[in-house]
């Protein structure tokens, strides 16, 4: 219910994930995250490139995961 705090909260999420190396499955999850929060608000037109960086993240390192299935949603 409050996407432009989600949003702030993403970016500190995006600083731990680089330190960590930016492992594929956090990198997808915070893409969905961001895509969602930037739907959330209504703009649908930056929510679309994290929305895609999420779904070619799962499809080509989780083939058959019911969570591409998700990001096809």
């Amino acid at each position: 219910g409050r996407p432009d705090e989600g949003l702030v909260w993403a970016a500190y999420a995006e600083a731990v994930i680089d330190r960590l190396g930016r492992p594929d499955r956090m990198l997808a999850e915070l893409a969905c995250t961001q895509g969602n929060l930037r739907w959330a608000k209504g703009d649908r037109e930056a929510a679309l490139a994290p929305l895609t960086t999420c779904l070619e993240i799962r499809e080509r390192t989780m083939p058959g995961d019911p969570l591409v299935a998700n990001a096809l949603s």
